[in-house]
């Protein structure tokens, strides 16, 4: 990909998997700003890589404000310009956080499931 290719919102909706609305929903968080040509948006490669942060962190369980601050850092350093980059630590501490949610969820799910078995023999 050229750096100097240009996106419909329509294009990235496909490319990603997102919906318009969740593209707008970016913009109005500041973590997307196309150029506008009258009524119609226009996404350079950098809202691409962007959007594809975004994408990414969603998907990884991140919240905004942290996909906010990976861009931040992505951006900030140029080795990382055509890279989607989350730190080492932050994707370490994604990770203990989904495990403990995921044994939360088990202990859940198993007492909703004796608790079922109950209700079924009253």
């Amino acid at each position: 990909m050229t750096d100097n290719k240009d996106y419909t919102i329509s294009e990235l909706s496909e490319e990603f998997g997102v919906t318009l609305r969740a593209i707008r929903f970016y913009e109005s968080k500041n973590l997307l700003s196309p150029l506008r040509d009258g009524k119609k948006r226009i996404y350079s490669m950098k809202q691409r890589r962007r959007l594809e942060i975004i994408v990414k962190g969603k998907r990884l369980g991140f919240s905004l404000r942290e996909i906010s601050e990976q861009i931040q850092q992505t951006e900030s350093n140029p080795q990382n310009a055509n890279k989607v980059h989350f730190s080492y630590e932050l994707l370490k501490e994604q990770e203990v956080y989904l495990e403990t949610q995921q044994k939360e969820i088990a202990a859940a799910l198993a007492e909703l499931r004796d608790t079922i078995k109950e209700a079924e023999y009253e």
